[in-house]
């Protein structure tokens, strides 16, 4: 009986060991899980920053088009300008050439 009383106790010792190491895989895999869902609500938070990345990127896209627009308007207005510019210089050449031949023809009729 005495052997059977220490083969029981040796398998309760046995019993017991294994409960504490089921215990310590549990709370292993707790930690795992609390690991896990940790990583995903980063992984989470990074999705939304590239997402917020994204949209600021395609902004100032349309940013940098729109001031392409009004610089290709603004150049386009110079040019314009620039060759009113010409065409008054060229009047201006024409008035004086014209001053120019009354003046020579002034002179001829004087002398």
């Amino acid at each position: 009986v005495e052997a059977a009383v220490v083969s029981v106790e040796a398998a309760v010792v046995s019993v017991e060991a294994a409960v504490e190491a089921v215990e310590a895989a549990v709370e292993a895999v707790e930690a795992a899980v609390v690991s896990v869902e940790a990583a995903v609500v980063a992984v989470e938070a990074a999705v939304e920053a590239v997402e917020a990345a994204v949209e600021a990127v395609e902004s100032a896209v349309e940013a940098v088009e729109a001031a392409v627009v009004s610089v290709e308007a603004a150049v386009v207005a110079v040019w314009r300008l620039l060759l009113r510019q010409w065409r008054l210089l060229l009047r201006q050449w024409r008035l004086l050439l014209c001053q120019w031949r009354l003046l020579l023809r002034q002179k001829r009729l004087l002398l």
